[in-house]
């Protein structure tokens, strides 16, 4: 923390023309905020890539215009129904979404946000309403989109996840959000993209509170996502299900949980009521405190990263680059058929559990002290280290342990890596300034 507030007072004494040159009239405020405003991915990449390549550019002149940059103008409080254009499936799209700004909004301090997805059939509306209270009492924006699908379920597929990322990024550029408090919720439909959300990308949250929804064990189109629960067992949890509800996303929670627990899971609970069926009760939680309370922290001591799909394989300061030879998001479990019916029915998902575990690339890295670093993993070739900038001096070596070997290396700082990062992740507590490749 010291050093990190050394830096900080050490960018903010640099010259006015750390942001703009008046001698060309650059202005690095204006070429950041229209980087990030890009539609695209592959947009906004190429934006960073033109501007780090501007003569003269310093990671210190970034990081400074970065946490100066003007907060977004102040929105009118209140619900409203907006259209957001989002990126889905790599083309823009439309997508409706419900919002609500309590009266206490101020642009200039970074607030709460919530992310909340309605069931099957509803809308953001009902989201809405349901926490506008909660928004109110804790100054939090609740940003609810609607199904751009045709609402007829959580079909767990690519666009639906991108859709409510987009929606999420969307709303990061209208509001001035604190990105260490972005929670998610939702019901059923809601629920099970909450879960999908969290355990597919897991270091864009605070906390979650899927409702009457879970995660899937399937074996069509990569659905499968409960081979990913190492992902958020940092993250507090309140899952509200009733036990009557259908017998399979019972026993995918209830196994979830016994995973979550195995892992060391600190805050996270599985509440159930035994007389209702596909139903919940709001008031089993202090929703107050389960939000105020959590907190996302930029740059954790330890970072764990399932994953099995090469469009997700990056955790805070962590990114599986490589996998080793049967890493799969398509895998289907083999079995004898024989042996396989003797089994019962939690014999039988355990073996298939097993075979999927293996099928699933992991990577477990601590941050030992500044500067060192240990990691183990599982199916992984290889990785990158991100690197903030006070273990970046150009002087002393970074030492990473993996695979029995010993890495030491002196990294650069690198425009390029700072930029891509941040035009994505929009996170001015989380900016990288160079990468290691183990």
């Amino acid at each position: 923390m010291r050093a990190f507030s050394l830096l900080l007072l050490a960018l903010l004494a640099l010259p006015s023309s750390a942001v703009a040159d008046e001698g060309d009239g650059f202005d690095l405020h204006a070429a950041l905020d229209a980087a990030r405003s890009k539609t695209t991915a592959k947009e906004r990449r190429q934006a960073a890539l033109l501007l780090s390549r501007r003569p003269g550019l310093s990671t210190a002149q970034v990081i400074e215009a970065i946490w100066t940059l003007p907060p977004p103008a102040a929105p009118e409080t209140g619900s409203s129904v907006v259209t957001a254009r989002v990126e889905v499936d790599g083309a823009p799209t439309d997508v409706r979404v419900h919002l609500y700004v309590p009266e206490s909004y101020n642009s200039e301090k970074a607030a709460p946000l919530l992310m909340a997805f309605h069931g099957t059939g509803g809308s953001g509306q009902n989201q809405v309403q349901s926490w506008r209270s909660l928004a109110e009492s804790l100054g939090m924006i609740v940003v609810a989109p609607d199904d751009h699908g045709e609402n007829v379920g959580y079909r767990f597929t690519t666009d639906e996840r991108d859709a409510a990322l987009g929606v999420l990024r969307w709303a990061r550029l209208r509001f001035n959000v604190d990105a260490g408090r972005i929670h998610a919720t939702g019901v059923s439909r809601g629920g099970h993209l909450t879960w999908d959300l969290a355990l597919r990308h897991p270091d864009l949250f605070a906390s979650i509170a899927p409702m009457i929804g879970g995660p899937r064990l399937s074996f069509v189109g990569g659905q499968n996502n409960t081979r990913y629960v190492a992902n958020v067992a940092r993250l507090p949890i309140r899952d509200l299900q009733g036990s009557r509800d259908d017998p399979r996303l019972l026993a995918n929670l209830h196994f979830v949980f016994e995973r979550l627990k195995a892992l060391g899971a600190a805050d996270a609970e599985l509440i159930e009521f035994p007389e209702l069926g596909h139903s919940f009760e709001y008031s089993a939680v202090d929703w107050n405190a389960f939000f105020s309370e959590a907190r996302r922290p930029a740059w954790p001591e330890r970072v764990v990263r399932a994953s099995a799909r090469t469009t997700e394989t990056r955790a805070f300061f962590v990114e599986i680059t490589k996998y080793e030879r049967g890493i799969s998001s398509g895998f289907r479990p083999k079995v004898d058929p024989k042996k396989f019916q003797r089994l019962d029915e939690d014999g039988q998902r355990r073996e298939v559990l097993r075979q999927i575990e293996n099928a699933t690339a992991v990577l477990d890295v601590t941050r030992k002290a500044p500067f060192r670093y240990e990691a183990t993993g599982r199916g992984v070739r290889a990785w990158r280290l991100l690197l903030p900038a006070n273990e970046v001096d150009g002087e002393t070596a970074v030492v990473v342990k993996w695979k029995g070997r010993t890495t030491k290396r002196r990294p650069k700082r690198d425009l390029a890596v700072l930029l891509t990062d941040w035009v994505e992740r929009l996170d001015p507590g989380f900016l990288p300034v160079a990468e290691l490749e183990l």
